[in-house]
């Protein structure tokens, strides 16, 4: 689009230019009249100056001319001076400036002029010869024709004066002429600068709508919810600033409803874990009340049984003891996983270590498993390639394998459970396959959460808190290690420990 700034520029420099360029075309045009009409001035004014002379000159030439004639030799030349004046200031009247009939009065004036210098001389050979009545003829026949011709030479000029005064009116329309072409040149500069203006305007109107035609689009656009609309070809003025402004509003607001929806679905992912703590809570306290009455229980009915029967021989009473403490011991077991889960969360737990063989603890765990899987008819198979010695914490890693281990054993019905142990350059990895029941994908997002039990026809008769896995990736982590899975539901699972060694 065209620059709007760029518009309203060219529009000033174009009407500064006409303004220039018709002031100018002003005062070519005056400085050629007053040219021409102060030449015209000079010309007229030694024009009318040269008739007034050549008036004066022919009234002294009539003054000088007696009514009775030219007698003597000295009336003769005193004529004849006055003559001379007069022909001197007919020789300065001009034509060439004057219309068609001034030309021809002044050829006449000439012609006078010539016919009085012939009488003249005509009059003066005559007084010189003196000859008698004839020369007294001849003289009364030129005073006569001399006198004709000064009377016609007078009116002609009385003529001319009179011709003059009429052409006052010539520098009356002159004059009126000048300033009606001002007043046709202004009429005509105050409309092409209303034309200008209001194309000037018209134009830039035109763009101030796309402009803003523009930008409500892009209103339009952000508030319809296209937060990526932005304007394009932005020109460097004051439109395309607000554009600019604009597009950086439009950025702005992307990225604050981008963070707004990403803290929307964080929250929601919140909420939704605090809904599904709550449902997990709901069940550790029932899956934990049971697990708790449960030893509690065989504690108090054994307990009872030893001290209400009196007949009971010591074999009894050592083996009922025995039912007692298993039951303490498995009371002991709940309690003490609650308290390390809080210990860990709470940042008090932390891992003592020391530099130990890995291969030995995985060994002694399974040996420790070896009689529980044998009675569900399990094979559970070690697989170490080598040793691997670094610091760990025993007791910590021991509860991760037997966590994993047991599991392993206690959801497989067939097959048996498979542990390989592989080491790289700075950790080893602990594979525990089993052959089980399997894992959906749904549940293997959540397995790792706290109190979370996999509900399902196949595992609602196993016992557990859902405490064991989530144990197990803390005390991993707090080794700087972690607890990954796989798993085909049907096909069984297999967890990986990974643990780093320090290089």
């Amino acid at each position: 689009m065209t620059s709007y700034n760029k518009v309203r520029r060219v529009s000033f420099a174009a009407y500064i230019l006409l303004s220039v360029l018709f002031a100018w075309l002003l005062i070519h045009l005056g400085r050629k009249d007053i040219e021409r009409a102060a030449a015209f001035s000079e010309k007229e004014k030694a024009y009318i100056e040269s008739l007034m002379k050549c008036s004066s000159s022919i009234d002294d030439a009539m003054g000088a001319l007696r009514p009775y004639g030219l007698r003597s030799k000295s009336e003769l030349a005193s004529f004849s001076s006055k003559f001379d004046a007069l022909r001197k200031s007919m020789n300065t009247l001009r034509s060439e400036t004057h219309e068609e009939k001034v030309a021809a009065d002044l050829q006449r004036l000439r012609a006078k002029s010539t016919m009085i210098a012939s009488a003249l001389d005509s009059a003066s050979r005559n007084i010189a010869e003196d000859s008698g009545s004839d020369s007294e003829l001849i003289l009364r026949e030129d005073f006569s024709a001399i006198s004709a011709a000064l009377v016609e030479s007078a009116g002609i000029v009385h003529g001319l004066v009179a011709s003059e005064y009429e052409q006052s009116g010539f520098w009356q329309r002159q004059s009126l002429f000048f300033f009606k072409r001002l007043q046709y040149l202004l009429v005509t500069f105050f409309v092409l600068t209303t034309v200008f203006i209001v194309l000037s305007s018209s134009y830039s109107g035109i763009l101030l709508r796309n402009y803003l035609g523009k930008l409500s689009e892009g209103t339009k656009q952000v508030s319809s919810g296209n937060l990526r609309y932005r304007f394009g070809g932005i020109e460097p003025d004051e439109m395309g600033s607000l554009m600019a402004d604009f597009n950086s509003m439009a950025a702005r607001l992307e990225q604050q409803t981008h963070e707004l929806k990403k803290m929307n679905r964080e929250l929601e992912e919140k909420a939704r874990q605090l809904v599904e703590a709550n449902l997990h809570k709901d069940r550790f306290f029932a899956n934990m009340s049971h697990e708790l009455r449960t030893p509690l229980n065989s504690i108090i009915g054994f307990s009872d049984l030893n001290i209400g029967r009196e007949d009971y021989s010591r074999e009894k009473l050592v083996e009922n003891s025995r039912k007692v403490l298993a039951a303490a011991e498995h009371l002991l077991s709940l309690i003490s996983g609650l308290l390390d889960l809080a210990k860990a969360d709470a940042g008090v737990l932390s891992p003592v270590k020391d530099v130990h063989d890995v291969s030995e603890t995985l060994s002694g765990v399974v040996e420790m498993l070896r009689p529980l899987a044998e009675q569900r008819n399990l094979r559970i198979e070690l697989e170490c390639a080598q040793s691997a010695s670094f610091p760990y914490d025993e007791k910590m890693i021991k509860q991760v394998f037997i966590n994993l281990i047991s599991n392993a054993i206690k959801f497989t019905h067939e097959g048996g459970v498979k542990i390989r142990m592989k080491r790289t350059d700075d950790s080893i990895s602990v594979e525990i396959e089993d052959s089980g029941i399997g894992i959906s994908e749904e549940d293997q997002k959540k397995i790792f959460n706290d109190f979370h039990r996999v509900e399902n026809g196949l595992t609602s008769n196993y016992e557990g808190v859902g405490l064991g896995l989530a144990l197990s990736r803390r005390l991993a982590r707090l080794h700087g290690g972690d607890i990954s899975l796989s798993s085909i539901p049907g096909k069984g699972s297999v967890f990986t420990v990974k643990l780093p060694t320090g290089g």
